[in-house]
């Protein structure tokens, strides 16, 4: 087996991860506000959800690949998926999500700080309301197509239902197709 090459600069897996998925976001929330300020906001938000739905799927299928998994099952199967797009997507410095079974079929994806509302603010949609901001409306989309792709045995749902100090609380729910 070849040696594997090293990371430039000295850098260890774990920081790459953080400046990659610092660097996605950005590339992201760039690509948004373009779009919004050709197209509007209604529009870039469409547009967005489209891109991330289908980036989703992409998503799925290259996890399922590297790590030689056919279909994702159990609740605790999906919650290791969500557990490994948090960091994809998050970096270290992700705000703290907690990702807990709550049943065979339940999966509760829980936060007690809002993602989006930080980006929102910056972007100058701080007026919409959680839920609302792109970015939320984005996460909920993504969920939402791995939610048809896991498995080809159940079909898991997902909605956003916050609670007094969870702005941002998803449950996701696995039902036989």
């Amino acid at each position: 087996m070849a040696e594997r090459e090293r990371i430039p600069f000295g850098l260890d897996a774990e920081t790459l991860l953080d400046v990659m998925s610092t660097c996605w976001r950005a590339h992201d929330g760039q690509w948004f506000l373009k779009v919004a300020a050709e197209r509007g906001l209604e529009e870039a938000m469409r547009q967005n959800e489209r891109a991330i739905a289908s980036v989703a799927r992409i998503e799925l299928r290259e996890l399922r690949r590297a790590a030689g998994i056919g279909a994702l099952d159990t609740v605790a199967e999906v919650a290791e998926w969500y557990r490994l797009a948090l960091l994809m997507f998050g970096g270290l410095r992700r705000p703290q999500v907690r990702v807990t079974a709550q049943d065979d079929d339940t999966l509760l994806v829980e936060s007690e700080q809002c993602f989006g509302e930080p980006i929102a603010e910056q972007s100058g949609y701080g007026h919409l309301a959680p839920g609302d901001y792109p970015p939320c409306r984005g996460w909920l989309e993504r969920q939402r197509a791995w939610g048809e792709g896991l498995s080809d045995r159940y079909r898991f749902t997902v909605t956003r239902e916050p609670q007094a100090g969870q702005p941002c609380r998803y449950v996701v729910r696995r039902a036989p197709r």
